[in-house]
């Protein structure tokens, strides 16, 4: 149940009515601390933050949507794969027919086209023919590199996916930090400035180790704050990239009221904040994993290879294939057809003169192949082996990513149930026995100061793992991408 913040500002009071005694003075006891304790917890688990609730919170799946519908990468691969397709469809014609135009064996002495039998104004047509199925094999070879694109795109949604999951992870991990903390840096300031008033006022049992210890801690705790505000403000300006062309003229959940359309200030980027609870990574991949874990390492391997990241090096590596077929295919001679018509004018006298028509066929003959052919094929196959490399090095890699993944998550697994059920209850028991110690003048103020301090580095340092736990699970998710189906449903 979510209490009011009537209720809370009632505690307040009672607190303040708790701390000060009649002289003014501020006494530090158990009460106090319980009570300051008290008011800290409810500020933070129930969000009462002074401009928290004009910010705006921001899912994993929305900012992963948002950053695949706007990613220019896709919109420059579609062009690719048009051009390679256009590319494809015209490789199957044949080449431009030559036509000439030729005044053959004019007399230089007069330059009179009557007058030599031989001279002649010649209109000739020349059209030259592909090498064996050269045409055929071209258009192929331009096709499988048109199909690699929709892999690719495939591709590319699971690295945003991947990526900008990370990203929204280690702002959760800075913003729920820095929680953590403030929470706790208005108790210390309190503690701190009780502590120096009660040695002023030679209270209790405070010493000027006491007061010291305070300002030191206090010190920490704000330059901790200060590291992870940084890392929160470097984790925006890295998703601020992906959301940027929404900033320019689209719509964020969430945007704040009262500013122009259009501009930056409309959607509030700088107090964004992400939600505040992780997404059911485990469960959404669970029934995959799980079936993944009963194959060998070969069928893991033969399930990689569907992966599209390995299917778009597969389209090189068949486009490679082709790439050598023409090559080969320059072994083969390529023929050639010619057709002209010589017009000549009557001779002297009207000695009628007959027009020439002549047909002949060219053919070159690849005879010295050694520095040309040969070589153009020992090109291709050896380009054909290095993609093919290329492709096994990746999949091994994926491959061996994937079992380092699912080790990391089995430790993370470990160290998770280890925090929750040992560490944090006893880290939580030592800070009470040492108040209650405190309490009973059987303790020091530093030793109250240290044990809450622990208690939130413990706090802090469940909540790294569980985000790393949930970076694990991202990354692993990017390798189960290996559904043909999703590929050509991206087409």
């Amino acid at each position: 149940v979510n209490p009011s913040i009537e209720w809370v500002a009632a505690e307040f009071g009672q607190w303040l009515q708790l701390i000060f005694t009649d002289s003014g003075v501020i006494e530090m006891s158990s009460t106090t601390i319980r009570t300051i304790l008290l008011v800290q917890l409810c500020f933070f688990c129930f969000g009462f933050s002074p401009g928290l609730l004009a910010q705006t919170h921001l899912g994993m799946a929305e900012a992963v949507a948002i950053a695949q519908k706007h990613d220019p990468w896709i919109q420059q691969a579609n062009h690719q794969q048009a051009a390679l397709s256009a590319q494809a469809d015209a490789a199957t014609s044949l080449a431009s027919p030559k036509l000439s135009l030729t005044m053959a064996n004019l007399p230089t002495d007069s330059f009179n086209f009557d007058r030599e039998p031989m001279t002649q104004f010649n209109v000739g047509v020349s059209q030259q023919l592909p090498r064996g199925k050269q045409l055929k094999i071209r258009q192929q070879h331009l096709q499988d590199l048109s199909e690699q694109w929709p892999y690719r795109r495939a591709n590319r949604l699971a690295e945003v996916q991947r990526l900008v999951s990370l990203i929204w992870l280690d702002i959760y991990l800075a913003q729920g930090s820095i929680q953590r903390i403030s929470a706790n840096r208005d108790l210390f300031e309190k503690m701190a400035e009780i502590a120096e008033r009660n040695y002023g006022a030679a209270l209790g049992r405070t010493r000027q180790q006491d007061v010291l210890q305070a300002q030191v801690e206090l010190t920490r705790l704000r330059d901790r704050l200060q590291v992870l505000q940084q890392k929160q403000d470097v984790g925006r300006q890295r998703l601020r990239e992906w959301l940027q062309p929404l900033l320019e003229g689209g719509n964020l959940p969430g945007a704040l009221p009262g500013s122009s359309p259009g501009s930056s200030q409309e959607y509030g980027f700088a107090e964004v904040m992400v939600a505040s609870s992780l997404p059911n990574l485990e469960s959404d991949i669970a029934s995959l994993q799980s079936a993944l874990e009963a194959k060998t390492d070969q069928q893991l391997l033969g399930y990689f290879s569907k992966h599209p990241a390995i299917q778009s090096l597969q389209q090189l590596v068949d486009a490679g294939l082709n790439e050598k077929q023409l090559a080969l295919e320059q072994y083969k001679p390529q023929w050639g057809i010619n057709a002209s018509y010589g017009y000549r004018e009557d001779g002297p006298g009207n000695n009628t003169r007959a027009d020439f028509f002549s047909l002949g066929v060219s053919l070159d003959m690849p005879i010295f192949t050694r520095q040309k052919q040969d070589k153009t094929v020992l090109s291709a196959v050896e380009k054909v082996s290095a993609l093919r490399t290329q492709k096994w090095q990746a999949l091994r890699s994926m491959f061996a990513a994937y079992k380092t993944e699912l080790e990391a998550i089995e430790n993370l697994n470990q160290r998770q149930n280890l925090y929750e059920q040992a560490l944090l209850p006893q880290v939580q028991q030592q800070a009470e026995a040492v108040l209650t110690a405190y309490d009973s003048d059987d303790g020091d103020f530093s030793e109250v100061m240290r044990a809450r301090i622990a208690q939130v580095n413990a706090e802090i340092e469940a909540l790294t793992i569980t985000v790393e736990k949930s970076k694990a699970l991202v990354r692993l998710n990017y390798f189960l991408l290996a559904d043909p189906e999703e590929v050509q449903g991206n087409e």
